[in-house]
């Protein structure tokens, strides 16, 4: 099974066997043996774990470091520093065992062309990171800030805005090329399942495919920047998503189909409809969203974005993560 990842940010990907080539080998004795070799590396084992091993990352790594980024700069101002701040609150360390399996994923085989090289550049600024943030942490834990009113927090502040930039750097590069390469594994495996009769898999891919597709539309706009994004564009990619949903919506009581494809897995069939109502959701804020856009009506709740409001790209952004979750917890 591979993974879609959120952050990388997106899947778990499934994958079922395709078959395997032949090629003749000669063993130590001279005789002539016969080995399985994937048809593609994407059918590969040890891709497989490799590639999802980096989604694991991706999924849970980023958002301790924005967490971490948050907490501080909330309070300490990003050009002047931390002096003169009225509520010094600290910096919220970031996870180490994220990290940790990432350092052994780079033990694991094959190597994945383009991307095990920046991810390990990648690990090597987080672990920088994680360092600085550490030492910092400790700083203003025991509030030592008020010995030496912030002359250790002023070092501090430089390293900090030096390590998250170049870790953001790292990470970015790293993503575009990660993008491409999960895009090449949507295409095989899409095209897989379909040729295999396996359409409700082929239709769960889609609608994440088409969700991602109007969510790349609306990008980081929001407010009335919205009015930029081209309605028929958007409006394209939802009657595709709805099409796709209303397919899903029909496999749901395909009893056959739906043991066929999910293993007759109750936890799996359950992680369904849960999916299905992801996207009933995605579409009602998707029309909510639109009608804010025509109406020019961008004031969101007082408790935005921590509980994003309707019809809001935070919202369609957490209601496709939950989707990703459910994907995931399905296959």
């Amino acid at each position: 099974m591979k993974k879609i990842v959120i952050s990388i940010c997106s899947i778990a990907l499934l994958v079922s066997s395709c078959g395997d080539s032949k090629e003749k080998k000669v063993d130590a004795s001279g005789k002539t043996i016969a080995t399985s070799i994937p048809e593609s590396q994407f059918e590969s084992g040890e891709f497989i774990d490799k590639y999802n091993a980096y989604i694991d990352f991706g999924n849970s790594f980023p958002k301790s470091v924005i967490s971490s980024s948050d907490s501080y700069f909330r309070w300490a101002d990003y050009e002047n520093g931390p002096k003169g701040a009225k509520n010094p609150s600290g910096i919220t360390t970031i996870y180490n065992y994220p990290l940790e399996k990432l350092a052994k994923a780079f033990e694991k085989g094959p190597e994945i062309k383009e991307i095990d090289g920046l991810m390990k550049i990648v690990y090597d600024k987080a672990i920088k990171l994680q360092a600085t943030v550490q030492e910092a942490n400790d700083y203003y834990d025991i509030q030592d800030y008020k010995d030496d009113n912030f002359e250790k927090g002023e070092l501090f502040h430089k390293r900090l805005v030096v390590d998250f930039e170049e870790y953001y750097k790292a990470y970015d590069t790293m993503n575009a090329e990660f993008q491409v390469l999960q895009n090449e594994l949507f295409v095989y495996d899409a095209e897989k399942y379909k040729k295999n009769g396996e359409l409700i898999k082929y239709d769960l891919m889609m609608s994440l495919h088409e969700a991602e597709g109007v969510l790349f539309l609306i990008g980081n706009l929001d407010g009335p920047d919205l009015k930029t994004i081209d309605l028929n564009k958007y409006d394209s990619g939802m009657a595709n998503f709805r099409k796709i949903y209303d397919e899903l919506v029909e496999f749901s009581t395909n009893e056959e189909q739906l043991k066929k494809e999910l293993t007759g897995n109750v936890f799996s069939e359950s992680k369904y409809k849960e999916y299905l109502k992801d996207c009933a959701d995605f579409i009602r804020e998707s029309r909510t969203l639109k009608e804010r856009i025509e109406k020019n009506d961008f004031k969101y709740s007082i408790v935005h974005p921590n509980i994003p409001d309707k019809g809001s790209p935070t919202k369609l952004s957490k209601i496709y993560s939950e989707m990703i979750s459910d994907y995931n917890g399905m296959m």
